[in-house]
């Protein structure tokens, strides 16, 4: 993971002692959820949270919609325990970006995706990620209660986040995570852009293109899947034939 965010503390104090060269920050983790806690880390160096882009190397497009952990979470990941409850999730390194979209003002997200990857299609997306309840607890309550919701502060506990996206890689979710903005809590925006790259093709121009964009804050995420990650059991099969 890579960024142009400002630096934070320990970092201004480290960048003082190594001059003025301009430097990105670079994080190395294991896990691929466990890089939300750094982007945490990041994003708080700003003095007011400002949108910003992620560019999302990978063979999967990891925007899978947890159906345990409670959307509040997202504003307050300590003290909800969001780091652990990804952890424990069986599907977590696939679970990690959408609470950046709903509470982190991630606006845009450009996956540029392994060419074996078909989980979305080359194109753009528009969706909306929020905050729903359970429909079990959803039928019981007034839309009215819902509707005077203006804050994190007043997000029910039981409330889990959803999209509004109707495609294949959420519809055949079988936690049935596609709901209406209208039966949202503070639904977020997100421009979701897919595209493969020719790596041997690639041209300087349409590097900065993809950073660019008319956004002043951007992160680089780069799993190494992107390069390596084959279906092995289908290779497998491959063999046997």
């Amino acid at each position: 993971m890579a960024s142009n965010f400002p630096a934070t503390n320990k970092n201004k104090r480290q960048k003082k002692n190594q001059g003025n060269d301009k430097k990105l920050r670079v994080v190395i983790v294991e896990d691929h959820h466990h890089a939300l806690e750094h982007i945490h880390a990041a994003l708080r160096s700003f003095k007011q949270l400002k949108l910003w882009k992620m560019i999302h190397f990978d063979a999967h497009p990891d925007l899978a919609v947890s159906p345990q952990i409670p959307a509040v979470a997202c504003y307050q990941p300590h003290l909800h325990g969001l780091y652990e409850q990804l952890d424990d999730s069986n599907c977590g390194i696939a679970e990690w970006i959408l609470p950046l979209v709903f509470a982190a003002n991630l606006r845009h997200i450009h996956w540029i995706r392994s060419d074996f990857s078909d989980q979305f299609e080359n194109g753009v997306y528009n969706f909306q990620v929020g905050g729903v309840l359970p429909s079990s607890l959803r039928t019981k309550r007034c839309i009215a209660t819902d509707s005077a919701i203006e804050t994190f502060h007043d997000i029910p506990d039981d409330a889990v986040l959803n999209v509004s996206l109707e495609h294949r890689y959420y519809l055949e979710d079988l936690h049935h995570s596609v709901t209406q903005p209208k039966d949202m809590i503070l639904p977020q925006h997100i421009e979701l852009t897919v595209s493969s790259l020719d790596i041997d093709q690639v041209t300087h121009g349409q590097t900065e293109k993809v950073i660019s964009d008319n956004v002043d804050r951007w992160m680089l995420d780069l799993c190494l899947d992107y390069f390596a990650c084959l279906n092995p059991f289908y290779s497998e099969l491959e063999a046997l034939d």
